[in-house]
């Protein structure tokens, strides 16, 4: 599940903001699942691999326990039913949203047009939250949903991470 979990990040990290989507497995009887253990949080950045954040790990953490207890399952420290990976991956998009000349006369050349380009950018941060539920005794995958967004808005991470992580879980269980 490691794998799939590795491919579903792969292709979340192409969504744009704002997108979500999930992947249940067919013919699941939930109602035989009532505990779950959290594996540490892991977040992928152009830097690497970060296991040991302060903020965004602990955030990943709280709201997935969070929205699996309220679907009516029960968390334990370890040798849950179900176990929960979740991670995040950061990135980021550069952006011009303008393009400023000047305009002049160029005596070298012998011309009059634009002498000089400015360009007014934007880096755009983006954040996908991945959740994957695995079957701890047969480590076969239960379920898998991803959603993509914008970092800086008003609340802080911990807010981009709760909406992320609640619009991943308005989908589980899944309907038959």
């Amino acid at each position: 599940m490691k794998n799939a979990i590795c491919a579903f990040a792969l292709a979340a990290s192409l969504l744009p903001a704002g997108e979500m989507k999930v992947f249940p497995t067919p013919n699941v009887d939930y109602s035989r699942y009532k505990t779950f253990t959290v594996s540490p949080p892991r977040l992928a950045t152009r830097q690497g691999i970060i296991e040991n954040d302060d903020t965004i790990i602990p955030a990943l953490r709280a709201a997935a326990a969070r929205h699996m207890s309220a679907k009516g399952f029960t968390e334990v420290p370890s040798g849950g039913d179900i176990t929960v990976q979740v991670g995040g991956i950061g990135s980021g998009t550069l952006t011009v949203d303008a393009l400023l000349m000047t305009w002049g006369v160029d005596f070298y050349y012998g011309y009059y047009g634009p002498t000089s380009y400015t360009p007014i950018q934007r880096f755009n941060k983006e954040g996908t939250v991945v959740i994957g539920l695995v079957d701890t005794k047969t480590k076969k995958g239960l379920w898998a949903g991803f959603a993509t967004e914008g970092l800086g808005g008003r609340g802080g991470i911990e807010k981009t991470v709760n909406d992320a992580t609640a619009r991943i879980f308005k989908k589980f269980p899944p309907k038959k």
